[in-house]
């Protein structure tokens, strides 16, 4: 049950970044999305290197947040110029 509730919140996550058009809108919705994969690998597969699979995929999205942070407050900086 759980994994298909975050399956849901992942493909509604997918979704929404598609639609939307403002990219500040649009960062939140990825960055959910790519958490909900690392679940989704990490409680679907059933293999021994599943969880390593899981972290390597968990770590990079972690980076990418970091970076969908940053462009949201450099976004933020040039608006208000």
């Amino acid at each position: 049950m759980i994994v298909e509730l975050i399956g849901l919140i992942t493909a509604y996550s997918a979704v929404m970044a598609i639609l939307t058009e403002d990219t500040r809108r649009k960062m939140p919705y990825i960055n959910a999305m790519n958490f909900g994969v690392t679940a989704l690998i990490a409680l679907s597969v059933k293999h021994p290197l599943s969880g390593v699979a899981a972290l390597a995929y968990f770590i990079f999205s972690t980076m990418e947040s970091n970076a969908i942070a940053s462009t949201i407050d450099r976004l933020k900086e040039v608006e208000s110029r």
